[in-house]
């Protein structure tokens, strides 16, 4: 199951098809699944080692489906309701996975936005299309469908760019981002990177028409200018990062 997910519905038994009353009104939904396929593991109470190169984890400092009791979280938008089905556009649980319960994501409550994780280990590199998986849906959730424009592709496509020069996490609190425009580019950065500008990692001061990001890390700073690649190709692959986007030195 890839980390994004996959477009799915949730069908409901009759018995419970009268608690859905009112689902709609949410725009997301947090779908609690028994992960069946996952099994009881008792040990998963332990530690263990994700990494060869780094530190032990206890199973509730993880998301591994391998737990004491194998519950799964998700909060996925939800399309449509048609009776007993629920339409979602996408959730990571695979064919057949029996579902707990539903609850309504509230904004405001469900949502943290300056919470962080600290990484234990380096960054392990990965290829632009597989990081691009785990950042495309945090554009979405946080932009809507403005996660489709120019601007905040520009920004994803930025993003990632970084996240090879660097090689750290773009929640990282040493990495520093500015923008010359205030929109939708300045909203993709505070997703992507969880840099706001209280806390001093966000800078946006409108300049020329021309979008253009600056990262910093410690002392190593790198500018990257928007190429003007067609809008077309920029909702295409993440393999993009190099041709649209013109480092500055």
């Amino acid at each position: 199951m890839p980390g994004e997910g996959v477009v799915a519905q949730v069908i409901v038994e009759p018995e419970y098809v009268e608690a859905l009353e009112g689902i709609e009104v949410s725009s997301h939904v947090i779908v609690v699944g028994w992960l069946h396929q996952a099994g009881h593991d008792p040990a998963g109470s332990g530690s263990t080692r994700r990494h060869t190169a780094g530190p032990p984890r206890g199973a509730f400092a993880t998301r591994c489906p391998g737990r004491p009791n194998p519950v799964s979280i998700t909060t996925a938008r939800l399309i449509t309701r048609t009776g007993a089905e629920l339409h979602f556009d996408r959730l990571d649980l695979v064919d057949g996975t029996p579902i707990v319960d539903l609850k309504p994501y509230i904004p405001g409550e469900d949502s943290v936005f300056c919470a962080t994780r600290e990484r234990r280990l380096p960054h392990a590199p990965s290829s632009p299309v597989v990081l691009a998986g785990f950042l495309e849906p945090i554009l979405e959730r946080h932009l809507g469908p403005d996660a489709r424009a120019r601007e905040a592709r520009v920004a994803l496509l930025a993003v990632l760019r970084a996240i090879a020069r660097f090689g750290v996490d773009p929640r990282s609190r040493g990495l520093r981002v500015a923008v010359n425009q205030i929109g939708v580019a300045t909203d993709a950065l505070m997703a992507l990177t969880g840099a706001t500008f209280c806390s001093g990692r966000l800078t946006a001061t409108p300049g020329e028409a021309t979008l253009c990001f600056r990262f910093a890390l410690g002392g190593e700073e790198l500018t990257l200018v928007d190429a003007g690649l067609d809008e077309s190709l920029l909702a295409e692959s993440p393999l993009l990062v190099d041709a649209a986007l013109r480092e500055v030195h």
